[in-house]
């Protein structure tokens, strides 16, 4: 099992440069995987953006330490409460270490 910490991220992102965290998550893949984002499977699929945008919700009442850890498109995503998010090698890569 490889153990992922925040150094190993490809990509930090700030979540609030982006009107969602959905948003924030395929913008980001699509640009370290070098694909136009429409191309991109929909979100949806993996993970419902709706509830990943309550819960890194700036104004969420939620403890900042809390975090969602998913994989999309073969990355390894983290979103957190606090309003971060990293990405992480695809996941035949992690694997392959």
């Amino acid at each position: 099992m490889h153990v992922i910490e925040d150094r190993d991220a490809v990509t930090t992102f700030d979540l609030t440069d982006f009107c969602s965290t959905g948003l924030a998550v395929v913008t980001v893949v699509a640009e370290e995987s070098d694909e136009d984002p429409l191309s991109l499977e929909p979100l949806y699929n993996t993970i419902d953006p709706e509830c990943l945008d309550r819960i890194c919700s700036t104004n969420s009442s939620q403890s900042t330490d809390k975090s969602v850890k998913f994989t999309y498109q073969n990355y390894v995503v983290v979103v957190k409460a606090n309003g971060r998010g990293n990405l992480y090698e695809p996941v035949d890569r992690l694997s392959a270490n």
